[in-house]
């Protein structure tokens, strides 16, 4: 197997296990979380369109959204739903304006919204088998670093 094609595999990969966690925070997740969750991909969707990007280097405003969302629901799969539904939906669009469809976007779509989905389940303590406060300390770590990245 060439790492070309693993790399593609991999990616597809990324983005089904995203698109999974989505329909299944969609399914578990209360209505009102849910909505209140779709109006933070909103304004995902505006800090994405609002991100500079510079060769490889990007700079974007998705982490500020993110983190306000987790410190009012204390719930990883709010983050998952802004996030995922926000850069997919930015994704969509460029895809469909410039008539090319690239797995790229989906993917760098799909690694934000499982990264901040990742820090925040670190951030809101949700497994009982580690110090919450080291999970929670680690999550923002993670989250902060997220934001210079």
């Amino acid at each position: 197997m060439s790492r070309t094609a693993f790399f593609r595999g991999f990616k597809v990969v990324a983005v089904v296990a995203a698109v999974s966690l989505l329909i299944l925070a969609l399914l578990t997740r209360p209505v009102a979380e849910t909505r209140m969750a779709l109006v933070f991909a909103a304004l995902v969707l505006v800090a994405t369109v609002l991100r500079v990007d510079a060769g490889d280097a990007a700079v974007g405003f998705e982490a500020a959204v993110v983190f306000g969302a987790l410190l009012i629901f204390h719930s990883p799969a709010v983050a998952l739903i802004a996030v995922l539904a926000g850069t997919g939906a930015h994704a969509l669009y460029d895809a469909a304006a410039r008539r090319k469809w690239e797995l790229e976007p989906f993917y760098n779509a799909a690694q934000l919204a499982l990264s901040y989905s990742l820090a925040g389940l670190l951030t809101t303590g949700h497994s009982n088998s580690m110090n919450k406060r080291a999970l929670r300390i680690l999550g923002s770590v993670a989250e902060s670093v997220g934001a210079f990245m």
